[in-house]
């Protein structure tokens, strides 16, 4: 049995584009999941780990054969023991369609077999995870004129403050960093003495571990990992360059950089080959292995948008958490995407949003007052040359600027042509303007939110090889604006240079949004992550801009190396959790709005807030816990306590509670009966009260006061309105203790009812996805002939805990048992960019009635049969129901 996510289809295209994309998505396996294997933690008393595998592999050899179960890899840590596993019936190395290769009754027997056994105590299955999906820039920092320490975003967090008045850079810790390698050759990462070129005791890179070699891959021939001492990044130009830019961000220290936490030590344990997709078992044993080592803090930019709090990732994070260790995990990049698309990591690691930097290196161009503005080139059509704007169409500004051929204006012939994104693709607008005569084309965006990639822009060039930019929407509304007055506007194209961003000082649009799956109120704080300024391999051309939360991780990780140093290790005040609420009850809570809005954004995006270093070190005032979920209507938290304690020595600390609401978020299109997510989501200015237990308090040296908190709802509050704001401490002194607040959040309505398939689905297909098969259809298959065999698909509305399908004779309507699929737990919300999953079936089944459920796998004999598709509803129990087309089995 296999699951597949598919890519490219959205929930609307269960009918129509599902045709057209057939011959391309057939077969497409799930990237989420590493076929047949499975990290197994094993228990056998006082045994050692070396005895428990040996017995371990040969219980399954015993059952299934020597050849059944390959051991992949171990754990042997004191917080983690066990091993990688590989079910060898879904591996066929030599053959291209190893893939589909999977006999589901021989591999739902081990399975069974075994998570039955004593000796097992948990068992998960492996992901994939794919490089983080950042945007890189290189930059030609050879130039002489950019001016480097621009870009450096420390009075932005305060970390300036703290290298400069507080005197601290990091010496003396150790932040394991868990990536695809370093280029430890970098002018950036010289030791102490200015030797670069260096690893092991005395450099800056002085630890650390290649766990899978540069041919790793984590499924096929090159699926089993080819360790070594040395985590270089060796893949020249085939590199991300991700893991050098992350630890030039954390201590690098040049000319041009100057990281978080300048002398701290690196210890680097590189998880992917040259390749771009790791396993979730590589980077938990090096997480364990990073730990082992005597790392200080713990810096992970790597993970799968899963916002279920199940995984073996979560699981080495908490546990490593709960020994003192910090694990700084970045909240994921499907901002885009929605509500719900944080990822979830263990409770005391440390999630970490992207706010965007203040500047950020562009190319420009100038108009005829010498105004500077922003723009993106694509790769063909060549540079463009200077000239006179024009209006690209009749009505500019309007939601379809030059779609209609018609509507082109006339004007542009001989000049460049300027209009709005929307209504049609850059390649309609590109081909309808250059054939007005155009010299070349300036689209600007409906919001100041991003600008259009190099490859899309790319792609719309390669049309017409007509030049084509694009630019921030406040750039095209004022030369617009320039236009509709009767301006002669003149454009000259400069060079790349550094500029204010649009959007500086605000979460960054790609930033995953909360909460997690069981509303849990995520992301924990915020890091620079928007155009961000660092090293990449010298390959890579030595510097670069990267943009992420990936990048926002190791800036928080940076900047708890130089809390440690302040607090010391060893203190009350330097645990993961004090740690957490420390940062997040000083954090800067920005607007919504990049254009000076009062408007307080969710923390569901920002959590905390933008790390304020300085005064999470220095404020003695502490507030736990660091956030509040009150969860839905339905299954509400009456109240939640704040106990907020003065560490101060001699100053009294007084203050007025508040409740300073945020933005609210609107998950779901609730004109639709369906109720699918928004991507993106929709922001509102609604909000609820609070009642407090105490609306003022003094707390002198020492002392502690509990705060009960309890939401007052209004029932004029949309149905499934995410309410958000920040319980907040105001200082009647703010000159001896600043304010400190912490976010709460919670949903109106119950989320429990709502549907979790999606419109359309289940429904079934053939191998070939040429027809959609429902209702009262009929789907006729071959026992003999395997490419017959149907394939079920279905979009996940909800995530879903646990699905499981229910085998049925349709004619005596007598349940015969399940099909058991091999990854049936914790599966993500479907997205547009992974709309559906699918199922294909090999016609055996598990017997109503097996003592285990798979040790008597049986076929299915020629007949009429229907599936009944059982998924767990969200955040409660019962299941949601569907049952599919009949289905004619056939000799």
């Amino acid at each position: 049995m296999k699951w597949s996510l598919f890519l490219g289809l959205t929930v609307a295209a269960a009918t129509t584009s599902f045709y057209s994309a057939a011959a391309a998505l057939s077969n497409h396996n799930d990237p989420g999941f590493v076929p047949g294997r499975y990290i197994v933690e094993l228990s056998d008393g006082d045994n050692p780990l070396d005895t428990t595998r040996q017995k371990f592999v040969d219980l399954m050899e015993d059952a299934f054969g020597k050849q059944s179960v390959s051991i992949v890899d171990t754990f042997d840590h004191s917080l983690m023991k066990g091993v990688t596993m590989q079910l060898n019936t879904l591996l066929q190395p030599n053959d291209n369609d190893y893939l589909q290769r999977d006999d589901g009754s021989i591999i739902d027997k081990m399975l069974s077999k075994i998570k039955g056994h004593s000796m097992v105590t948990k068992m998960y299955p492996v992901r994939m995870l794919s490089s983080p999906k950042v945007s890189f820039n290189a930059i030609d920092y050879k130039l002489g004129t950019m001016n480097a320490t621009a870009m450096w975003p420390h009075r932005m967090t305060q970390v300036d403050r703290v290298q400069q008045e507080l005197k601290k850079t990091g010496k003396g810790l150790v932040i394991g960093i868990i990536d695809n390698g370093i280029d430890y050759y970098h002018e950036a990462f010289s030791n102490e003495q200015g030797k670069k070129g260096c690893f092991g005791k005395g450099c800056k890179v002085a630890m650390g571990y290649d766990l899978v070699g540069d041919d790793y891959k984590p499924h096929g021939p090159d699926s089993t990992p080819k360790p070594d001492s040395d985590p270089f990044d060796s893949c020249g130009k085939r590199s991300t360059g991700h893991g050098t830019h992350v630890a030039g961000i954390i201590a690098g220290n040049s000319t041009l950089i100057h990281g978080v936490a300048p002398d701290v030590t690196l210890g680097m344990w590189k998880v992917y080959g040259c390749y771009p997709t790791t396993s979730e078992d590589v980077v938990v044993k090096a997480m364990m292995d990073a730990y082992h080592k005597g790392v200080d803090i713990i810096s992970v930019s790597i993970g799968s948008n899963n916002g279920w709090s199940e995984s073996p990732m979560s699981a080495a994070a908490q546990r490593i958490t709960e020994k003192g260790v910090p694990v700084v995990i970045a909240a994921g990049n499907d901002g885009l995407n929605g509500a719900y698309t944080v990822l979830a990591p263990a409770k005391d690691a440390t999630l970490v949003g992207s706010f965007d930097n203040n500047n950020f290196y562009t190319n420009y161009f100038i108009d005829q007052n010498n105004t500077f503005y922003p723009y993106r080139p694509s790769q063909t059509g060549g540079a463009m040359s200077n000239g006179t704007l024009a209006a690209g169409d009749v009505h500019l500004g309007s939601d379809h600027d030059a779609c209609d051929p018609d509507q082109v204006n006339e004007k542009v012939k001989g000049h460049i042509a300027l209009a709005k994104e929307g209504g049609c693709s850059l390649s309609t607008k590109l081909i309808n303007l250059h054939e007005a005569g155009a010299t070349g084309v300036i689209i600007y965006t409906h919001d100041d939110i991003e600008i259009y990639d190099g490859v899309k822009l790319t792609a719309a060039g390669n049309d017409t090889k007509t030049t084509l930019v694009t630019t921030f929407n406040r750039v095209g509304v004022k030369l617009a604006n320039a236009l509709a007055e009767g301006k002669n506007v003149t454009i000259h194209f400069g060079k790349a240079g550094i500029m204010p961003y649009p959007t500086g000082n605000t979460v960054s649009s790609f930033s995953g949004v909360g909460a997690s799956y069981e509303n849990d109120l995520k992301p924990d704080i915020a890091g620079i992550g928007g155009s961000v300024f660092s090293a990449v391999p010298v390959d890579m051309g030595n510097y670069g801009v990267m943009s992420g939360t990936s990048m926002a991780a190791p800036y928080i990780a940076g900047s708890i190396a130089l809390y440690l140093e302040a607090h010391g290790k060893n203190q009350e005040k330097t645990t993961p959790r004090f740690i957490n609420e420390q940062l997040q009850a000083y954090g800067y809570k920005a607007p919504h709005s990049y254009d000076e809005s009062d408007d307080v954004d969710t923390p569901l995006r920002q959590g905390g807030g933008l790390l304020q270093l300085y005064d999470a070190i220095q404020q003695t005032v502490h507030a736990s816990p660091s956030r509040l979920s009150f969860n839905d209507t339905a299954n509400q938290i009456k109240s939640h306590t704040i106990t907020v304690t003065n560490h101060d020595d001699t100053s009294t600390a007084s203050f007025t509670v508040l409740n300073n609401v945020s933005v609210a978020l609107h998950p779901f299109n609730n004109s639709d009966p369906g109720y699918p997510f928004l991507e993106p989501a929709r922001y509102s200015n609604d909000s609820v009260s609070l009642r407090f237990s105490k609306k003022q308090f003094k707390l002198a040296p020492g002392k502690s006061v509990n705060i009960t908190i309890s939401p007052v709802i209004p029932s004029t509050l949309e149905k499934y309105t995410m309410y958000s704001g920040y319980v907040q401490f105001k200082s009647d002194h703010p000159d001896k203790h600043k304010d400190l607040a912490v976010p709460y959040m919670g949903v109106v309505g119950n989320l429990h009812e709502l549907k979790v398939f999606g419109k359309g689905t289940p429904f079934l297909s053939d191998a070939n996805t040429t027809r959609i098969y429902e209702g009262d259809d009929v789907y006729e298959c071959s026992i003999a002939n395997t490419s017959t065999y149907p394939v079920f698909y279905w979009h996940l509305a909800r995530p879903a805990a646990h699905i499981s399908m229910e085998l049925y004779n349709h004619t005596t309507g007598a349940k015969l048992g399940l099909l058991k699929p091999t990854n049936n737990y914790d599966l993500p919300r479907s997205t547009s960019d992974l709309p559906y999953y699918s199922n294909a079936w090999n016609l055996t089944f598990i017997p109503t009635g097996s003592s285990t459920g798979s040790d008597n796998m049986s076929p299915v004999s020629p007949g009429k049969y229907h599936v009944v598709t059982k998924v767990s509803k969200w955040l409660g129990k019962g299941t949601e129901n569907h049952t599919s087309a009949t289905i004619l089995v056939k000799s």
